[in-house]
């Protein structure tokens, strides 16, 4: 799912009255009183002819008794010029398991990233969506321009000069200055790269542009309205589309959310990202709350009552120095932005607490000087290397394409001389994990990344659709803040918001409250029950081995999920957005 970070919301640590709110609801009217698509955007997109999809069967994606159909479209690079240069979109159906007589419309789905490939959540449907919703829906999932099978955001002509150009990103994300400087060179290079080789690609990518896609693609299908689920980064697709074509919305919902009036931000006010959209506050909310429960847990949790103390000071000694595992083999170092971007990928899974407890263990015994304590394999497991494609073949091409969105959409600051000061800044806010996310989106500094969206959609993001939106908000989500969500919903006439006390990233699939409310909201617009949700995994009550079995069978999982099922099943991975957070992803 890439990582991005997209998303981020505050949740408020004690008080959360895990559960489902409805924002608005009084002052919801009727669909009828939707406000049509604004002109523009309907202009835009209904003047290109519907587009043909030739479905095929494509068995290589083969993952459950559905055989997925696949299809191949050209759709305009520039909406304005419908006649003129066009780009490839890949699109993969899995037709809805019920009778005819059952059958609803067209579900689309997306993972999120930027960066997520459609067609991969799609084409494993069967393992994170509820029957019957498959049952009613033809699951379709699109890769976005640019993305995986669609035509590519290549900044690069090899894959051995985009090698060679990121060598600053080996790191999680820079600490010494010459870190600093070595991921500054490789920020410009990248600029200026999808500035020319990547163009004009990198200049049509912009969220309004796959929303734009996203209604041709409904229209192609032949769906009056837009039935949708969007995870993550998703969200703004979800938020976007609504917004963009509102009269056209029959079911929209966003798991794991981010706000888009903070993702975009104020022209006049430039300012970092991630101190709008707060991902940073969401991973430390997270893990100060694994710890807590550790020392409430008491015997159960092998750190005990010192947790919080025990994960501070293996920061503390990080920072200063790494640690060098030497077990005989190669040497493995651990540095500090190593153990934080680790922490961070373990806490996107449902179970993630147990790799988060384990990890801290290991390594407060390394920093520490236990050496005959120090289980030195576990620690070179946890921390071999992972490149995530970044070398090699395939061209991988998801830093690229995922900032070729964050850049196009955000307001960023005007230089990179500007981001050091900004983590320091972030560290206070969220310490740790606000560094790690910041300096994803600082390649966007303006001066730095020059290729943009001349159609990105910069609001309203305050319009009433013809049905209510839903968000999802999980309270412990180390990527997506709650309070995204909650300002999400309160920015949408009518929205409904589902609150629930989740681990992991999303909640869709990781809490059987949470499900049941889509999945009715999907099937039949059931507004949801004002009822408090609750995750399935709870620290310290529920252990990964019960959860991870839910990985090999069928049933509701976590999007996260279908990344260990792809990896299982040995077929191509969705590209990672941020390589130098390469476990985490929006």
């Amino acid at each position: 799912m890439s990582l991005i970070a997209r998303s981020l919301r505050v949740g408020i640590a004690g008080t959360v009255a895990i559960g489902l709110l409805t924002t608005g609801a009084a002052a919801y009217s009727a669909p009828g009183a939707a406000r049509h698509s604004s002109a523009p955007e309907q202009v835009k997109v209904d003047k290109v002819p519907t587009p043909r999809l030739s479905w095929y069967d494509c068995e290589d994606f083969q993952s459950s008794p559905i055989i997925p159909q696949c299809a191949t479209v050209k759709v305009p690079l520039d909406y304005d010029d419908p006649t003129g240069p066009t780009t490839e979109l890949a699109v993969l159906r899995l037709k809805a398991t019920g009778s005819p007589a059952q059958r609803k419309g067209t579900l689309f789905v997306n993972p999120g990233g930027p960066g997520g490939a459609g067609t991969m959540l799609a084409a494993i449907a069967p393992a994170f969506l509820s029957p019957k919703v498959l049952q009613s829906f033809d699951v379709v999932g699109i890769d976005p321009r640019g993305v995986n099978f669609s035509d590519q955001v290549r900044c690069y002509s090899s894959p051995g000069e985009q090698r060679a150009a990121f060598d600053g990103f080996k790191e999680p994300f820079p600490i010494s200055p010459a870190e600093t400087s070595a991921f500054f060179a490789s920020s410009r290079s990248l600029g200026k790269a999808c500035d020319t080789t990547g163009a004009p690609l990198t200049r049509k990518v912009s969220t309004a542009e796959v929303a734009r896609d996203m209604d041709l693609m409904r229209r192609a299908v032949g769906d009056e309205k837009l039935t949708y689920l969007g995870f993550s980064y998703g969200t703004a697709l979800g938020q976007y589309y609504g917004n963009m074509f509102p009269d056209r919305v029959r079911a929209i919902v966003n798991d794991g959310v981010l706000n888009p009036v903070n993702w975009v931000g104020d022209p006049a006010r430039p300012s970092e990202l991630d101190s709008r959209i707060r991902s940073g506050l969401g991973a430390v909310k997270a893990l100060n709350e694994i710890m807590k429960r550790c020392k409430d847990a008491k015997k159960k949790c092998v750190l005990g009552a010192t947790a919080q103390a025990k994960w501070d000071r293996v920061m503390t000694d990080l920072k200063k120095k790494p640690v060098v595992i030497d077990d005989g083999g190669e040497k493995l170092t651990v540095t500090y932005a190593m153990a934080v971007g680790t922490v961070l990928g373990a806490m996107y899974d449902p179970a993630g607490w147990e790799a988060v407890i384990d990890i801290t263990n290991l390594l407060y015994k390394a920093v520490t000087k236990k050496t005959a304590d120090v289980d030195r394999s576990a620690l070179r497991q946890r921390f071999a290397p992972k490149r995530a494609g970044m070398a090699g073949f395939p061209y991988n091409n998801g830093l690229e394409s995922g900032l070729s969105v964050v850049c196009s959409d955000t307001t960023n600051l005007p230089r990179l001389e500007d981001y050091p000061a900004e983590a320091q800044l972030a560290d206070k806010r969220a310490p740790n994990f606000g560094p790690a996310w910041m300096w994803y989106s600082a390649p966007c500094a303006q001066s730095t990344w020059t290729a943009q969206d001349d159609d990105a959609y910069r609001g309203p993001f305050n319009v009433r659709t013809a049905s209510p939106m839903m968000f999802v908000g999980n309270t412990y989500d180390p990527a997506t803040y709650y309070w995204e969500a909650l300002d999400s919903a309160a920015l949408s006439p009518g929205a409904y918001l589902v609150k629930s006390q989740s681990w992991g990233h999303t909640a869709y699939g990781s809490s059987a409250c949470v499900t049941g409310r889509v999945d009715a909201y999907l099937l039949a617009l059931t507004e949801p029950a004002a009822k408090a949700c609750l995750g399935d995994v709870q620290p310290f009550v529920t252990n990964s081995s019960s959860a991870g079995a839910r990985a090999t069978v069928a049933g509701p999982l976590t999007p996260e999920t279908v990344v260990r099922i792809l990896k299982s099943r040995k077929q191509i991975m969705p590209p990672v957005a941020n390589p130098w957070l390469a476990n985490a992803g929006r």
